[in-house]
């Protein structure tokens, strides 16, 4: 997860946006963060907590990036749901323009509503005329 952190790569999701949410408030303080950075070089002497901690310590702008990380993550969901309701639009108007049985019915449509609007005399093959 620092890796993409670091990367600023959020195209996998390893984490949820509440993951990233209680992450951030678990991390240390500004003071704390500054003594681990001392056992850098000895991590092996810190506790297992201490040592899962420490990617995080020396990752530059580490909170700030879990944040844009939560931004990121929280919007690939809506971003999907809406990607998925625009290619069903799209299939269906697709559907809608080459359909030959509906443009055959919007035919009938219309001759019956030229034929109740304007009476059998003005009916013409191909006439349009408009509801007066």
């Amino acid at each position: 997860f620092c890796q993409n952190l670091k990367e600023l790569n959020f195209s996998e999701e390893c984490m949820s946006p509440d993951d990233v949410e209680l992450l951030i408030h678990v991390l240390p303080t500004a003071e704390e963060n500054k003594k681990l950075i001392e056992y850098k070089d000895r991590v092996a002497d810190l506790r297992d907590v201490e040592q899962n901690v420490m990617p995080f310590c020396v990752l530059h702008k580490g909170v700030v990036r879990m944040k844009v990380a939560k931004f990121a993550l929280s919007h690939v969901t809506m971003y999907q749901a809406v990607k998925d309701r625009c290619e069903v639009l799209k299939l269906a108007s697709e559907q809608v323009r080459t359909s030959v049985q509906f443009r055959e019915m919007l035919g009938v449509v219309l001759k019956v509503g030229n034929f109740i609007n304007h009476g059998v005399k003005e009916m013409v093959e191909g006439a349009i005329r408009g509801i007066s």
